[in-house]
Formats: structure tokens, C-alpha cells, sequence
């Protein structure tokens, strides 16, 4: 009857020790340490206040953060004490829990001034998001600013129980970049069962068609197993295309996990250009045996002008532990002001606080080990009388002396207000999931601007605010996207060994531009041989997106494009329609038989004085068109000063106030739309610019002009694709004649007209676009009539387009525009002769 009765009463122990809550994490600090927590301030085990011996003490701003695993486990529990001592108005101390990696914290105990009696105060959780979560945060922090400040965490705990339940795990993303036409990409979608009974499974694809599901899984997945979804994408139009797959099962905390899928398709415009393991993890051991920028240095105040190698991504970087999503903010949202040292240039203006950083208040997404801003392109600083800011994407890793803090850099440029100026610097700090962030180094040493040179140094205090931001998974694909569309990049000196056999030298590259050089690079059959970025302090590591400006160069790739563009959809005849019908600011009588044309080849038959760049070297261009910053000032200029000394048409006198006439022309007759968000819509966009493209200077008011004549900024990739949309693709995006092919004749010396001359016969302009007559140089052996065509800009920037079909670029402060140390070499590849 006893041994009977025995069985029921061993049936329910076991049943009884099944359900018991397990321990998962447990700590008391009476083991005098705090192993196992991720430390930022002064934090160190104290006897003072504490349950036992030993407490957690926190002084003055400081935090300490733990992960639990609790996969497979049912209600989770979380308990946590908390104490304070000292504490004055607005000095808090707080025990916290997180269930989405550190996104957000639950507070469960919470003391204030009043509240720091020393007393223990025990706070718990146990939400359904603390079971089954493979990274569950607890972390104690600390607000004060005094020394006498403290908080005290003790007697942490986190229980629950194993019980028969799925747990799914999905690794992989749906991010395909830029994928030629009808050509395929697959990626996999992993999905794993860790718990310990059978996870039911529906997947469901709301794509678009362009998506499809090659390769399902099974609708039972057993503990322990894993299977792969194959996704498809093919696209088959120049668009981006976007969409989801969910995933639906059984698992109690994530019934419901969404893939956004995002890709799009190219056929020119580059393309392949994602340098090798560009986008795969990062490798390294972070054993980097850094000098400079260390983890100490970056938590102090000094910083020294250095060579800008300590700012780049290091050959052993190891892939980074933590995930930067959210509000990077310097000095409380305040302007900054900085080291400042003038290189002995010459100012063209008086400027105003030059030394002072605009206020720093913007949104990045991680994606792997690079780091995006949600803002590209030219970014209005309205608190800065000299400085606007641009901002590009850096990258993100590990190095084994930051303990567990992650490194990341920000490539930037600060461009003069109102002109286009840039000075190129980079930004480098450390930071962790739960908002920790040292200083932030920030050095400008190197720019393109002729009139005003300088470096910019120095420590700033930064505050991370982690949040999601919205779109994240679109801008992580639309970058994959743009660095994939680059044209494939080698670098200059593969040049000499790729055509070796021709005996070319790239070190006679840009030997006319000297010291003063910045960057350069040739473009020849598909392959991008680059020049490196130059700076006072060493190479810049982040040459493919330095910030480079335009200057006049925007009059052949903006200007003239727009009204190219413009005559493809309206008809040729727009080239003849007369200023003052759409300008009514030019009503002046000089004007009134000046057609766009006349506007676009400098021959308005207008001007001040003879010589081709006289007026617009001379003061009144300088103080009333250049040095003034709105359209009613720029405009006033334009039409009023020069009085009438010739026929339209007939004498080239160079006028950036022409092109600015022009562009606020071709705006009225458009009418319903901004002429450079057209431009950038139908032509730059589809030929894959970077997004620095986007946006350009405008004047400061409520009519925010383009300026038309300058102001854009581009890439070095982008001087390249704007080239070879001319040369190559003669006006054509896939297929497609974009702009009028018969101005494109006329840019490029085919159709006959070879323009005006400018300072000789030898050297014309015609439809934004400089010409040269290469036959007239022995040294290349061609008949004369051989035309040159190419871009240039203020300082020494020019775009060459070689009649050899190569693309030549060179961006310098050297104000030297020759370009025959390349030309020679490049001839000796393929002859310019026709």
C-alpha cells in the first residue's frame, strides 16, 4: 500500500522539478569584482552600502551593462536592487532592464535626491520579452556630477523555466544592391529552431514580382535544426524595387518576423564597382598596436594635428560588437569652436567665426562595419555665417584596446556658406549599444579652395542617443547600391602595369598641378585608375567619397545638360528663345534679342571690358554676383551691369552671371518644376551620381535659386560617369536619347561649330564646354582639328574628355589647367588622331 502509493508522489517531484524556475544569471558582487559587466566611469565593488560585503558602486556618470541569454526558457524573471547615497536635484540612479539589445530600458528602480537614504529598494520584471530572448540587458546607471554622487546596484537575478517550447533564430537580410538587367542575384534567409519542441513555420512573400521564393522551408522545422529560404531577384527595368517576405510561426515572443527585401537594376551608368569584401564581415584580430587616437586620448581633451592613417580603417580591424543607430550630437547641440590655423592664403571675403563648428545633431544607421548618415548631400547650417556641413559614409570596427567600446569614423567636409569652397576632414570616437561615447577627434587638414586654406582641430563632447530610425533597411541598400554602381576602381599606379607594354608612366600624371594637386584619375575602358586624395597630414582614407566642388564645371555638367535636356523634350527650338520673355528682370533693352544659346556659349554681345575673363576677374563680379547671396541681389548683376558692345553671338566674353540668367530661365519655361531637381531626377540619378549630387548651393531667400553657374559637389566617380554620359552614351541612358544629341555634337566637336575663341585660336568654348585644338602640339602628331573637349573649374579642375576615348580628371588648387603630362602617356595606349 506504501510502495503504491510511492508512485503518484515520485511522478509529482518530477513534474514538480520540471517546472521549478531555473537560475539563468546571479550576482552579488561578494566575489569582489564585477566580471561579466561592461563598464563605462567610475564604477568598482564596494563594502559601503551593500546587501553583503560587496555592492556595485557607480559614481558620478557612470553605467555597467550585462547580456543573459534566456532561449529556451518561460517566465523569465529579472530582479535587481538598487540603493543611493549623496544625491542632489537632478542626480538620479536607475536599475534597467532591455529586451531589444539596448533600444530601449525599462526602468525598475528608480532614486532620486530624497530617495538616497542608502536603503535597498528591490524592482523586477518579468514581461514576456525577458523569455526566449538571446540577448536580454540589465544595466545599472548612475547621472551625477559630483564625486560624493553614488548609486549602488546589488543582488541581481534572473530566473525562469525550461519548458517544451520552439525558439526561432532568422539570420541574413534582403538587400541586393544594384543588379544588372534580367541577370539574377539569390540570397539566403537562415532560420534555426533552438528550443526544444517543433517550430511551425509560413512564409509569405508580399515582394514585388521582381522577388521570388526559389527554395522554401519546411512547414515543421525540429529542435535543433536549421533550413535556408533561397530568395530570387531578378530585376528587368532600370527602377528600385522593394518588398518583404514574413516569416509566421509558433514562437510565443516572435510569432511574426518581416525580411524587407530591396534591390534595383542598372544597365549603365557604371555598375560592379562594390571593391572585394567591401560589404563582407571584417576579418581582423583588432590587435592594431595603436599610438595615436587611443582609447585614453579619445576620453581626454587634447588632440594634435596628425597624419590622417589614424583615422582609417585599420588592416587588422575586427568586425564591431555594437550596433550604431541614432543621434550623434556634439557640445549640447551648440556650435563648437575648434583649433584653428590659417594656411597663409588669401581671404576672398571677411569671414565670421570660421574657427566654430555649426551645430552637430544627425541620424547614422550601421549596416555591417559602415557607418551611414540619413542626410546627404549639401546640409544648410543657419546658425553658421561660413560653414555648411556635408557629411558621408564612414565605417565602423573593433580594436582589442578599446575595451568593448566599438571605433567608428565620419568622413565630412565643412563648405563655405553661399559658395563652394571645401575643406575635407574626418571625425573618429568610440561608442557602445547603450549610448557610452567618448570625445570626438575632429581634424580638417586639406581642401579645394585657391582663396582660403586651413586646418581645423580638436576634442568635442559628444552625446549617442540610440533609436530606431526609420527607413534604416532602405538606406543600407540604397548605399549598397550607389558604392556598387562606382565604376571598378584600381589604383593609378596599376596604370603602368596594366599597359606596360606602351611604357606609360603614371607619375607624369597632374605634373602641371604640382604641391597644389588634390586628386586625380583616369577612366579607361571600364576601369577607374585613381589617384590618391592628398591633404596636409598624409593621404585622406576615404578618397572615393571625398567631397570635391564643382566650380564652373556645373556649366557644362548642369547647366548646359539642363537645356540639353530641356530641347530633347520641347524641341531644338527652345536654343533660340529669347531672354526677356522669360527673365523679366532683363527688360533692360540688351536683352531683348539674346537667346538661351547666346547664354549657354558666353556671346551675349554684353560686357564691361574686352578681355575673354576680364569682367569676371574684375571687382564688381566679385562683390555684386559672387559675394552676395540673394537672388535679387545675383540677378540685379546679371542684367544691369554689362551694356551692349557687340551682336549676340559673336564674341565669347566669359560671364558665370550668364549661366545664372540662363538657369533662372530655363526655370520659368519649365515652369512646374525646380530645373536642377530635374536635372537630378532624369539625369543624375539614373546614371548613378552619388547623393552628394542631389543638392547644390541656392541663394538665401525664399526664391532658393540654384546658382547654376557653381555650387555643386561630386565624387571622383561622378566626374567620370558625367563624362563618359557625353562621350560614350552620347546623351543616351539605356538606349534612350536623354538630352538633344545635336548639342551633344556641339560639346563634343563633331558638328562642326568649334565656338569662340577665348584667350587664342587654338582655345574655344561652345555649349558650357572648353575646347583645346590638340593638333596644334607637335608632340601628339595629329593634324590640326583635333578637338579636345573638356570641363573646367575655378583653381585648377578640369574633366578632360580625350578624343582616344578616355576620361582624364584632375581636381587641384594650382589654378594650371594643362593637361599634357597625361594626354602624352594616355596617347601612348591609343592614338588621338582620327
Amino acid at each position: 500500500m506504501q510502495a503504491r502509493a510511492l508512485i503518484p508522489l515520485l511522478l509529482f517531484s518530477v513534474v514538480s522539478l520540471q517546472l521549478q524556475a531555473a537560475t539563468l544569471f546571479s550576482d552579488d558582487f561578494e566575489d569582489h569584482n564585477y566580471n561579466g559587466w561592461t563598464v563605462t566611469g567610475n564604477v568598482a565593488t564596494s563594502g559601503t552600502v551593500s546587501l553583503g560585503s560587496y555592492a556595485l558602486r557607480l559614481k558620478k556618470t557612470a553605467s555597467a551593462v550585462t547580456h543573459i541569454n534566456t532561449v529556451g526558457y518561460n517566465s523569465v524573471i529579472v530582479a535587481m536592487n538598487l540603493a543611493a547615497s549623496g544625491l542632489e536635484n537632478g542626480d538620479e540612479c536607475f536599475a534597467e532592464v532591455s529586451t531589444d539589445q539596448g533600444g530601449s530600458w525599462q526602468v525598475l528602480v528608480q532614486k532620486g535626491n530624497g530617495e538616497d537614504n542608502k536603503v535597498f529598494t528591490e524592482g523586477s520584471f518579468s514581461g514576456s520579452a525577458a523569455s526566449g530572448n538571446s540577448d536580454l540587458q540589465l544595466r545599472f546607471r548612475s547621472t551625477g556630477n559630483l564625486l560624493g554622487d553614488y548609486c549602488w546596484g546589488d543582488n541581481v537575478s534572473v530566473t525562469g523555466t525550461q519548458g517544451n517550447a520552439p525558439e526561432i533564430t532568422v539570420s541574413g537580410n534582403g538587400s541586393f544592391g544594384s543588379v544588372a538587367i534580367d541577370q539574377s542575384a539569390n540570397k539566403n534567409i537562415s532560420i534555426t529552431n533552438d528550443g526544444n519542441s517543433d517550430l511551425s513555420l509560413q512564409i509569405n512573400n508580399t515582394a514585388d514580382p521582381e522577388f521570388s521564393i526559389s527554395h522554401q522551408c519546411p512547414a515543421i522545422l525540429q529542435p535543433g535544426n536549421s533550413c535556408a529560404i533561397e530568395i530570387n531577384f531578378t530585376p528587368t527595368t532600370v527602377a528600385s524595387f522593394s518588398g518583404s517576405i514574413v516569416i509566421d510561426s509558433n514562437d510565443s515572443d516572435e510569432s511574426s518576423i518581416t525580411i524587407n527585401l530591396s534591390g534595383s537594376g542598372f544597365t549603365s551608368g557604371g555598375g560592379g564597382g562594390t571593391p572585394a569584401g567591401f560589404f563582407d564581415p571584417l576579418t581582423g584580430s583588432g590587435i592594431t598596436n595603436r599610438s595615436q587616437l587611443t582609447s585614453s586620448a579619445l576620453n581626454g581633451s587634447a588632440l594634435n594635428r596628425i597624419d590622417y592613417a589614424a583615422y582609417a580603417l585599420p588592416i587588422e580591424a575586427a568586425e564591431p560588437i555594437n550596433q550604431f543607430q541614432g543621434r550623434l550630437i556634439f557640445n549640447n547641440a551648440q556650435v563648437t569652436t575648434l583649433d584653428f590655423d590659417e594656411q597663409g592664403t588669401r581671404l576672398a571675403r571677411v569671414y565670421v567665426d570660421e574657427e566654430k563648428l555649426p551645430i552637430f545633431d544627425f541620424e547614422f544607421v550601421q549596416s555591417g562595419s559602415h557607418l551611414i548618415p540619413v542626410q546627404r548631400g549639401l546640409i544648410v547650417a543657419p546658425e553658421s555665417v561660413s560653414w555648411e556641413w556635408l557629411l558621408e559614409p564612414g565605417r565602423v570596427w573593433d580594436e582589442v584596446d578599446d575595451a568593448g567600446f566599438s571605433r567608428a569614423a565620419i568622413p565630412f567636409a565643412l563648405q563655405e556658406s553661399g559658395a563652394n569652397c571645401t575643406h575635407n576632414g574626418v571625425m573618429t570616437f568610440l561608442f557602445k549599444d547603450d549610448g557610452s561615447i567618448s570625445n570626438v577627434a575632429v581634424q580638417i587638414g586639406g581642401e579645394t579652395c585657391t582663396y582660403f586654406q586651413y586646418d581645423l582641430w580638436g576634442m568635442v563632447s559628444a552625446e549617442y542617443i540610440p533609436a530606431s530610425v526609420s527607413g534604416a533597411a532602405i538606406l543600407a541598400s540604397d548605399y549598397v547600391n550607389e558604392v556598387d554602381r562606382r565604376m571598378p576602381v584600381k589604383p593609378i599606379s596599376e596604370l603602368s602595369v596594366d599597359y606596360a607594354v606602351f611604357g606609360v608612366d603614371h607619375t607624369q600624371f597632374a605634373i602641371e598641378q604640382g604641391d597644389d594637386l588634390v586628386t586625380f584619375g583616369v577612366a579607361i575602358d571600364g576601369t577607374h585608375y585613381s589617384g590618391s586624395c592628398g591633404t596636409r597630414y598624409g593621404d585622406y582614407p576615404y578618397c572615393e567619397v571625398m567631397d570635391l566642388p564643382s566650380y564652373s564645371t556645373a556649366k557644362t555638367a548642369f547647366a548646359s545638360f539642363a537645356l540639353a535636356l530641356v530641347s530633347q523634350q520641347n524641341g531644338s527650338n527652345i536654343r533660340d528663345q529669347i531672354v526677356t520673355d522669360y527673365v523679366p528682370e532683363c527688360n533692360g533693352g540688351q536683352w531683348d534679342d539674346v537667346t538661351f544659346e547666346n547664354l549657354t556659349d558666353m556671346a551675349t554681345g554684353n560686357y564691361m571690358l574686352s578681355g575673354y575673363e576680364s569682367d569676371e576677374g574684375g571687382s564688381a563680379a566679385k562683390n555684386d554676383f559672387f559675394l552676395v547671396y540673394t537672388h535679387a541681389e545675383k540677378i540685379d548683376h546679371s542684367c544691369n551691369r554689362y551694356p551692349r558692345k557687340a551682336t549676340p553671338g559673336t564674341k565669347l566674353i566669359y560671364h558665370s552671371s550668364d549661366t545664372y540668367i540662363l538657369g533662372n530661365a530655363l526655370d520659368d519655361y519649365i515652369g512646374t518644376q525646380d530645373i536642377y531637381e530635374k536635372v537630378v531626377n532624369e539625369i543624375y540619378k539614373p546614371l548613378g551620381l552619388s547623393p552628394v549630387t542631389y543638392k547644390a548651393v541656392r541663394t538665401v531667400d525664399t526664391n532658393a535659386d540654384m546658382y547654376h553657374s557653381h555650387g555643386m559637389t561630386l565624387h571622383k566617380d561622378d566626374f567620370i560617369k558625367l563624362a563618359e554620359f557625353l562621350t560614350k552614351s552620347h546623351g543616351q541612358i539605356n538606349g534612350q536619347q536623354i538630352i538633344d544629341a545635336n548639342i551633344v555634337d556641339d560639346m563634343l566637336q563633331v558638328s562642326g561649330d568649334v565656338g569662340l575663341a577665348t584667350f587664342n585660336q587654338d582655345n574655344r568654348y561652345l555649349n558650357g564646354v572648353w575646347t583645346w585644338d590638340m593638333g596644334t602640339n607637335s608632340t601628339y602628331n595629329c593634324p590640326a582639328g583635333t578637338w579636345v573637349s573638356y570641363m573646367s573649374g575655378f583653381g585648377g579642375i578640369g574633366v578632360v574628355m580625350l578624343p582616344n576615348d578616355m576620361v582624364y580628371y584632375y581636381v587641384s588648387d594650382s589654378n594650371a589647367y594643362a593637361f599634357n603630362g597625361a594626354a602624352e602617356e594616355l596617347q601612348k595606349i591609343r592614338s588621338f588622331c582620327p
